[in-house]
């Protein structure tokens, strides 16, 4: 009876200490504090494929957004979309169209980031997007995340932490 109590006090003791080291991982993450935290591109050379149209710089300009730094997440059914910072502690999310037309701009801040990510839905209860944390993003490629989801549709990952759900 004594081996069995010390083999159970010992597996459980190991069992303990594994748990606590993986919940604690992501406990020492650096809370995010700029936007290069959450798309790191923003941190690279800007690609022609990260620049927004004239006609959306020219009219959002005025919103604080830095639009001169603008990083393509990728492009689901209706839209293309962008991610800039905001100010100084936001980021922000632009869907543009085929016509070189926005919805509007959708942000958050860093501070209310970590906890849910930013999403985006389309008028018209079109397509959704939603850019989630990067220190996430592994966990979430392997779950399918079906939150408010309509018939069962399961979200595409376009960009290790950028996933899109389209309408049918």
């Amino acid at each position: 009876m004594k081996f069995s109590f010390k083999f159970f006090a010992i597996t459980s003791a190991v069992t303990a200490a594994v748990t606590l080291s993986i919940v604690g991982a992501g406990a020492n993450d650096p809370p995010i504090s700029t936007a290069s935290d959450i798309v790191p591109r923003l941190n690279d050379a800007r690609e022609a494929k990260d620049v927004l149209p004239p006609e959306i710089i020219k009219d959002y300009s005025v919103m604080g957004a830095d639009l001169s730094n603008s990083r393509y997440l990728g492009t689901g059914k209706d839209f293309s979309y962008y991610a800039v910072s905001s100010r100084s502690d936001e980021i922000c999310i632009i869907p543009i169209d085929a016509q070189s037309k926005t919805t509007g701009i959708a942000c958050t801040k860093f501070k209310n980031f970590e906890a849910y990510g930013l999403r985006y839905q389309a008028p018209n209860a079109g397509e959704q997007v939603w850019l989630i944390s990067p220190e996430t993003g592994d966990i979430a490629k392997n779950k399918n995340i079906k939150s408010d989801t309509v018939d069962g549709q399961s979200w595409d990952r376009v960009a290790p932490n950028f996933l899109i759900l389209s309408a049918k």
